[in-house]
């Protein structure tokens, strides 16, 4: 605004002073359109330069003219520079001057924010009255099978990816209903590892000749993609029983 004062008195005492014969123009009114014509041109805001101007002033008798001055100020300053004083020191610090909604939020929300931690978890231990009280009164559809630790349990370990497909069959062969005649049907599931889920894929076909269809490819859900990583691989099937776990 000091700069707009300035710039209007030193454009009006010039006149005066040249042409002090033919012209005497208000050196007032020329400080007061000047600074609605800077604050028009630094801001982007023709607007505010206009009516911030009028009411320091106490009326809108310049209104006309501070209605041209800020439109050219505004016009000529963003064929100069395309965001306003605020936008391009957001800018100059590596910020983005025009956020949109998706980027504020991944911004200023936090992993933590977005973690859903209201599952109710069931025990190894559980009887299917407790388990079905914790269906009803629960508004998940998923329930963390856990030991009495709190920690998911394994049901075995081994080293080894050709080592885990040939344990994966194994058991498979043990639990699914009539071991290797097993005729019904097969899913393989896979987290961003679709070889993996090839070779499991070869393994079981061969182990199991008799299975009902093609074995159906899928990915893995949101909900246990997220929880297992990477890498994981399932095999889905019909069973006689769950093994105890160890």
């Amino acid at each position: 605004m000091f700069i707009g004062a300035f710039t209007g008195f030193g454009v009006a005492r010039f006149v005066n002073m040249v042409a002090a014969e033919n012209y005497h123009l208000s050196e007032v009114n020329f400080i007061a359109v000047g600074m609605g014509g800077v604050i028009a041109g630094v801001m982007h805001a023709p607007m505010t330069g206009m009516f911030l101007i009028a009411e320091i002033t106490g009326g809108y008798r310049l209104f006309i003219p501070l209605m041209i001055v800020a439109s050219l100020s505004c016009f000529i300053s963003k064929k100069i520079t395309k965001y306003n004083v605020y936008k391009t020191q957001i800018e100059e610090h590596g910020g983005s001057a025009e956020p949109n909604q998706t980027a504020v939020l991944m911004e200023k929300v936090t992993i933590g924010e977005l973690v859903e931690n209201d599952f109710i978890s069931v025990s190894v231990s559980d009887n299917l009255r407790t388990l079905l009280k914790d269906v009803m009164t629960s508004q998940r559809n998923v329930f963390p099978v856990l030991d009495d630790k709190g920690a998911i349990k394994a049901y075995s370990k081994v080293r080894g990816k050709k080592k885990a497909v040939e344990t994966t069959v194994d058991t498979m062969e043990q639990c699914a209903r009539n071991g290797r005649d097993y005729d019904g049907k097969c899913f393989v599931c896979h987290s961003q590892c679709p070889e993996d889920a090839r070779l499991m894929i070869e393994a079981v076909e061969e182990r199991f000749p008799r299975l009902k269809g093609h074995i159906r490819l899928c990915d893995i859900g949101t909900i246990i993609g997220s929880h297992a990583g990477p890498g994981t691989v399932a095999v889905f099937f019909y069973g006689d029983e769950r093994p105890e776990m160890a």
